[in-house]
C-alpha cells in the first residue's frame, strides 16, 4: 500500500467519523425539543374552558446558563374522566400536580372545533400542544390512609369520604366516620341493599342506603 493510499483511507475515516459525530449531535439537539411527558403543577384554571396555565415540573439544563425553568404553558386542556354524557369533575386549583402529555401534532384546530382537523402548524411534540391530567401526587403530597378494598371519593386529608366496599356504600367525615360492624346485616328494601354500620362518634347503629338515591338513615 502506497503512502498516498494510506493517507486517503485515513482521511476518509476521519470524514466518516466527523459526519457520524455531526449526525449524533443533530439528533441529540432535536431530542431536547421533542417533548413526550412531564410532571407539572397548575398555576391557574379556567372552569369555563376547562383549560389551565401549567408550569412544567422539570427544569432544562444548559451548558452555560445551568438549570432553567421551562416556560409556563397556557390554554392547556385539562382531562376529566368521562364518557358519552357522563363525567366525573372535581375542583382544580393553583398548585395541583399533574401529568403533561404532549401531542405529536399541533392541536389548535382540534381544540377549537373538535372532530378531525388539519394540524395548525408543522410543529411536532411541542410544549404548545399539551394536555394535563390532574391527580398525580409527588411523594410529599401522597395521600394518606388510602383504601385498598374499593373505590373512594375523598378530600385530600380524608376528612370527607364516599367509599364502596364489599358491595356497600359508606359515607364518613372527620367527626362521623362510618365503620362496618362485625355483623354486617344486609337488608333488601324496595330492591336496594342496606348495610348496617356503626357511627363511631355517637356509637349508634346506622344504615347506609345504596342505590339511585344515596342517603344515611339513623336506626333508633
Amino acid at each position: 500500500m502506497t503512502d498516498t493510499t494510506q493517507q486517503d483511507r485515513e482521511r476518509d475515516e476521519e470524514l466518516v467519523d466527523d459526519v457520524a459525530a455531526a449526525l449524533r449531535s443533530h439528533i441529540e439537539e432535536n431530542n431536547l425539543d421533542l417533548h413526550t411527558c412531564l410532571p407539572g403543577h397548575v398555576v391557574s384554571f379556567d372552569s369555563a374552558t376547562q383549560t389551565a396555565k401549567v408550569q412544567p415540573g422539570i427544569q432544562r439544563i444548559f451548558a452555560q446558563k445551568g438549570p432553567v425553568n421551562l416556560p409556563e404553558l397556557v390554554d392547556v386542556p385539562v382531562c376529566f374522566p368521562g364518557g358519552h354524557d357522563w363525567f366525573l369533575t372535581f375542583p382544580v386549583g393553583s398548585g395541583d400536580e399533574c401529568i403533561l402529555l404532549f401531542s405529536e401534532r399541533a392541536i389548535d384546530f382540534w381544540w377549537q372545533n373538535g372532530g378531525t382537523q388539519l394540524p395548525a402548524e408543522f410543529r411536532t411534540h411541542d410544549l404548545s400542544d399539551a394536555f394535563a391530567i390532574v391527580g398525580v401526587n409527588s411523594k410529599p403530597h401522597a395521600l394518606t390512609d388510602l383504601r385498598t378494598d374499593g373505590p373512594e371519593i375523598r378530600t385530600r386529608d380524608g376528612s370527607h369520604r364516599l367509599a364502596l366496599a364489599s358491595g356497600y356504600t359508606f359515607i364518613g367525615t372527620a367527626q362521623s366516620s362510618m365503620a362496618a360492624s362485625l355483623a354486617e346485616l344486609p337488608i333488601i328494601t324496595r330492591g336496594v341493599t342496606m348495610a348496617e354500620a356503626i357511627d363511631t362518634l355517637t356509637e349508634l347503629p346506622r344504615f347506609v342506603l345504596g342505590g339511585t338515591s344515596l342517603h344515611t338513615v339513623v336506626k333508633p
